[in-house]
């Protein structure tokens, strides 16, 4: 594993894995969408499939988070881009524990069949938005099979202190530890 500079390029990230992890607010959606722009760029469309796994834009203070891709490209027709109709932000969205529990399971499920879909036909190049949400309830051997589909997988995360109480699910807690495992199984993590 390689922490990296300050300056990030598809062109250098070519046949890694890539993990990009953050705060809010801290780029992550942002560098993903460059990284896949530049992937793009250079006519590698074809070859690349896009799991959005991003809940859509919450207010949480002042901060907007939970953006998609299509929220920062306009060019997505040009790969495969999946994304599920509904994802939640449990901690944000749920009310109680049960509903935390309830929103957490749906994700899973709904983002499991994304990772299906790919596992069953893959792609040269994989890009991931925001994978904590699938971690708070799915299993991580699906994330790694993809990663080993793949032969470029650029992933990105949420690490920080979290914005809101799980209400005792311990989805916070089981997302950070399944986190910190798919770390240890890539090739360069980019910290922002």
């Amino acid at each position: 594993m390689q922490k990296e500079g300050s300056e990030y390029h598809f062109d250098k990230l070519v046949g890694k894995k890539v993990l990009i992890t953050g705060d809010i607010g801290s780029g992550k959606t942002a560098l993903l969408a460059k990284l896949l722009d530049e992937a793009i760029a250079a006519k590698q469309g074809g070859k690349i499939v896009v799991i959005d796994m991003a809940p859509g834009p919450r207010k949480l203070d002042s901060q907007t988070i939970g953006k998609t891709l299509k929220e920062y490209l306009k060019n997505l027709e040009l790969v495969k881009y999946i994304a599920p109709k509904m994802v939640y932000a449990p901690r944000i969205d749920g009310n109680s524990k049960p509903h935390v529990e309830k929103l957490a399971v749906a994700n899973a499920n709904n983002l499991r069949a994304l990772l299906d879909e790919y596992n069953s036909i893959p792609a040269k190049i994989l890009f991931v938005n925001d994978v904590t949400l699938y971690l708070q309830r799915g299993e991580l051997s699906k994330v790694l099979k993809a990663m080993r589909k793949s032969s470029t997988f650029i992933v990105n995360g949420y690490r920080g202190k979290f914005p809101a109480d799980d209400k005792g699910t311990g989805i916070s807690r089981r997302e950070r530890r399944l986190l910190d495992k798919l770390q240890n199984s890539v090739d360069v993590v980019i910290e922002l």
